[in-house]
Parts: C-alpha cells; structure tokens; sequence
C-alpha cells in the first residue's frame, strides 16, 4: 500500500508545485526528514537505443506521468515515436500512449492532467526526411487520453514553409487544455481547446523586435482566473545582440491580450511560475550588450508592473537557472548551476539553491557537490518546493575522478532555512551517463524524479528511469535516552520523549512498542493532528546486573515507516540495590 491515499486530494490542495489553494493549508512543521527509495521503473525500449523521458506530472491519487521519445522500428531507430506512460502510486506500469509521424521522428514534449486524471499530451512531429536522413517540417500535436489511457482526441498545428514548433501546456482542473508554440520565426502562437478537444480562441502574435525565438522558448502557466501568461524569448541556443528582448504576454480566459510586458533588458526566460495572488516569477538572462548574459530573477504583479528584479554576475555559459518556485509565505525559491569558488577554473560546477524573501532579498544559498573538495562537475536541472517551504532539487552529478563522463541523479532536499535535509544519488546498474530531466512532489508527500539511465549496452542506449522516494511524518526525539544505574528490580523516573508529526495531515498511529526493561506511558491519541507533538513516558526497571538495552519503535501510516518505523535507542544499567 502507497502512502497516505485516504487524504491526497487535501494535500494535493497544499503541496506548493503549481497548484494555487494555498491559503487554506495551515500546518506548520519542519517535514519529514526520513527519506528511502520506495520504487524504481526502468523502461527500455525493443531497440535498446536512446530512449528519452522530456516531462512528468503526477495527479491527486499519486499516479505519475511522463512524456518523451523511444526508439521503435528498426535499427538503428528508424523510427523515433511520443510515448507517454502512466505509473500509479506502486510504480506499475498501467498503460502506453504512442504517436508516431510520417517521417518516423516524434517526441512528446510536455504533459498535463485534470482533476479527473485525463491526460494531455504535447508532441512534435516532422514530417519530412530527405534520402540523407535529414529531418524537416515539423508540426505539434495535442492529444487527450482518458484515465484508461485510451485516446479521446488530437489535433495537429501545421504551417507549411514555416517551422511550427511546440512549447509548453498548461491544464485548468476541468480539462481546458493551453498550448504554446510558434509558428516560423516571427509569430508567437497561442491555442486553448475545451476538454473535447474543441479550439476556443488561438492568437498569433508578433514576435519581440530582431529576436530569434523558437516554440521551445515558450512557456506558460495559469493563474487562478484561467488566464493565460506565456513567455517568449530568445531559443536556448541562440546568440543574442543588444536588441533581442523576451516578452511576458498576458491573455484573459477569451483570449483577448490584455498586456505585453518584460524587463528593458530581458533576453531569455529559463523559468515561469504563478502564484496564487496572479503575481508572475521568471528566472532568466538579460542581455548587457553583445553576447554578454546575466542571470536576472524578476517579479511582476499582475498588471505587469516590475515588483522587484534581482541581478546576478555572469555565471555559466550552461543553463543558469533550471527552475522557479514559491511558497505560501510568498518567498521565492530557484535552482541554480552555479561554479564551484574553489575548483570553478577546473570545471568545478554545484547544484544550488537560493531563497529569496517576499522583497527580492537573498535569505540564503546551499550548493552541493559530489565531492567534499568541490571539484564534481554537478548541474541542476529541477525545483520543488512543499507546502512547509522546503526546497527539492534534482540535477546530474559527475565525479572529477570520472571527468563528470559519468553522471548520478542527485536529489536534494533543504529545510525552510537552507539546512540539508538529505541527499539521495542514483547510478544505474552499469554506472553509466544516468542524468534527471524532471521532479514531481506527488499529493502524499512522496517524490519522483525520472531522467535517462545509461545501460551500457552501446554508446547510444538510453532509459527511462524513474525512482520514488518515500517519506515519514513522523519524528521522534532525542533519538537516545539514557537511564544510568538503576537498582535491580527497581523502577526508575520517567523520562519523556516527544513524538511530532511533520506531515500535512493526521498522522495515524498504528503502534508504539518498547523492548527490554523498559516501560511505556503512551499518552499519544490515535490520531496525531498535523504539526503537533505528543509525550512518551519511559521508565527503566533493571531485571538483571549490568548494561541493559531496548528500543522505542513507533509504526505510522506512512510507507516509510513500514520499511524503518522511528526509533529511539534506550539504554541503562543494573546495579546492586
């Protein structure tokens, strides 16, 4: 059994990845900080070629979905085919969705779900391949399957002599479905369909002035009124000059352009987030002159109007930002690639983390490495954050002594002031090129993070890989409780320890047990109401001379603690009356 189903749709409500009902989450707590991997999904196509995952999103029962392509055909993939699979909570694979074009190249993209597990999918699909195995004329699909994963409907955007390329999707919960994308260099293409697959409105407009955008520079999000933000800007390959500026484009539930804004040197948007007031977060690059970028992050209202902007220096010609986040407090979180101070001239890079207050001002940074010296070439590629204001991140890792050719998933979690809570790597069974493209915090508190794994088997042999991690609510404290001498047969002072529950809801207190010659007064209920604590009373009566021993166990509803309950460790000594 998953963790916690009978309350996801309530933590669903809370956990701060995207979803706007905040204000009625009130726990406070400083979360689970037991974490073990609870499942791991490999999924390696017939070909055993490059199979890649692009996106996941998880739904309010736990279920997981993810996007991307696989090599189907013949070798060496001749045809390259969008494939979206749906996991539940266990990680079984329930069902596959496939798309394949005409010239045997198609990858989905980006993935969505409602409130009643239908699923969307964006792919890209080229339809042309010359003699010399040249790909050419793409369009993008959006297409909806049912819980089942049987495919209710797709609809195809094509602009023959013009490159139409996809961006991102956003769903409302009742299934009306945003695409973003592109049509050629110059138009900026934006579509919302119904939930049967009807096209309510689509705008085309202009793009920024001399800029060179692509769909994939496009990405959107909805506030809580269904209208639309979507960003343009420069393509992630792209060299930018003076004059290349992104655009913020804001559309109300009817499509009509209510504004255009941006920063007056805003080149790139790596990152978008909405919070729950309509305010809009982006992490990017501003364009200084020339070539030069520098990392900016900007927080607009929802007229458009700057609240704040913070500058970074110049970091890293790699991504700089690899995703924005915000609590309920109204903090802002974003995860960084930033260069190690000591090993950055040798390659050096770390995962980072920064915490920024409801003004722009920095509360904190955390940077992790692979190697206590700082020389890994380490590289964030995805946020989270909960609803207690800890932050996930998620990047490949790569030893010096592997010159960072080898990389590990590397998943981090910090508490609300910046403290390590823990770490978890994943290297696959040949200990190979293993890196993350995404993470999901699912409603029960569990998280899942999926990238590719490197299998060995070729150069070019790529997996989807997948890996849950599971979580406890509950924390027990001092994790040692010493009774020093006792005389034998004699009962001694009580002592206390404090059971917290860190989860968002009731934790369900299954048992409490104590061995040896230890005693319990457990004046816990049954039921422990979230972010609150309850006292355990311990005596010690010693039956024999000499050191004795015993533990304190408690088993909860979480599924982390079926495989290591909470413990306190309990220890006193027998002497002679």
């Amino acid at each position: 059994m998953h963790q916690r189903k009978d309350s996801l749709r309530r933590l669903a409500e809370c956990i701060g990845v995207g979803l706007l009902a905040l204000a009625s989450c009130t726990p406070v707590a400083e979360g689970q900080t037991q974490v073990f991997p609870q499942w791991t999904a490999i999924f390696d196509g017939q070909l055993h070629s490059t199979d890649e995952p692009s996106a996941m999103i998880a739904d309010a029962n736990g279920n997981v979905y993810i996007t991307g392509a696989i090599c189907a055909g013949t070798a060496p993939c001749s045809d390259q085919e969008s494939m979206t699979i749906r996991y539940d909570a266990d990680g079984n694979l329930i069902w596959k969705g496939f798309l394949k074009s005409p010239a045997g190249t198609a990858q989905g993209v980006d993935v969505g779900v409602d409130s009643a597990g239908n699923v969307y999918v964006l792919s890209i699909l080229f339809l042309q391949k010359s003699s010399q195995g040249v790909i050419s004329d793409p369009e993008f699909a959006t297409a909806k399957y049912n819980p089942s994963g049987v495919r209710q409907w797709i609809n195809f955007v094509h602009t023959p002599g013009s490159d139409t390329l996809p961006g991102k999707i956003a769903v409302s919960s009742t299934g009306d479905v945003h695409v973003a994308g592109s049509i050629g260099p110059n138009g900026i293409l934006t579509i919302k369909y119904d939930t049967n697959g009807r096209q309510l409105w689509s705008s085309l407009s202009p793009a920024p002035p001399n800029s060179n955008i692509s769909g994939g520079s496009s990405l959107i999000a909805l506030d809580s009124a269904e209208n639309v933000i979507e960003t343009v800007g420069l393509d992630s390959n792209a060299i930018p000059t003076p004059h290349e500026l992104a655009l913020i484009l804001k559309y109300d539930s009817n499509g009509h352009l209510l504004r255009t804004f941006g920063g007056p040197n805003l080149a790139r948007v790596w990152a978008l987030r909405i919070d729950s007031s309509g305010n809009s977060y982006i992490a990017g690059d501003e364009t200084s002159g020339g070539s030069a970028l520098n990392p900016v992050v900007t927080k607009f209202d929802p007229a458009g109007n700057v609240v704040w902007s913070d500058h970074f220096p110049e970091n890293l010609s790699q991504r700089p930002f690899a995703g924005i986040a915000t609590d309920r407090g109204g903090n802002v979180f974003v995860a960084q690639t930033l260069p190690n101070n000591t090993f950055a001239t040798l390659g050096g890079t770390d995962i980072s983390v920064m915490k920024l207050d409801p003004n722009g001002n920095q509360k904190w940074t955390s940077t992790y490495n692979a190697e206590a010296d700082g020389s890994a070439q380490d590289i964030a590629f995805a946020l989270a954050v909960n609803s207690f204001g800890q932050a996930y991140v998620t990047g490949a890792s790569g030893f010096r002594r592997d010159f960072a050719s080898n990389y590990d998933f590397a998943t981090v979690k910090y508490d609300a002031d910046g403290k390590q809570i823990w770490v978890q790597r994943f290297d696959g069974p040949t200990h190979g090129n293993d890196q993350p493209v995404a993470m999901v915090i699912q409603a029960d508190g569990g998280l899942v993070v999926t990238g590719t794994n490197d299998s060995g088997r070729t150069v070019s042999n790529l997996n989807w890989a997948t890996i849950n991690y599971i979580q406890d609510g509950a924390k027990l404290a001092p994790a040692l409780l010493s009774f020093g001498n006792e005389a034998l047969g004699t009962q001694s002072g009580s002592q206390t320890v404090t059971l917290t529950n860190t989860a968002e809801t009731g934790l369900i207190i299954r048992s409490i047990t104590v061995t040896g010659d230890f005693h319990l007064a457990n004046n816990c209920p049954t039921t422990l109401a979230a972010g609150t604590s309850c006292k355990l009373g311990i005596t010690f009566t010693p039956t024999e001379l000499g050191g004795r021993t015993g533990t304190l166990s408690v088993l909860d509803d979480w599924e982390g603690s079926e495989h290591n309950p909470q413990t306190v460790k309990l220890s006193g000594t027998g002497v002679t009356p």
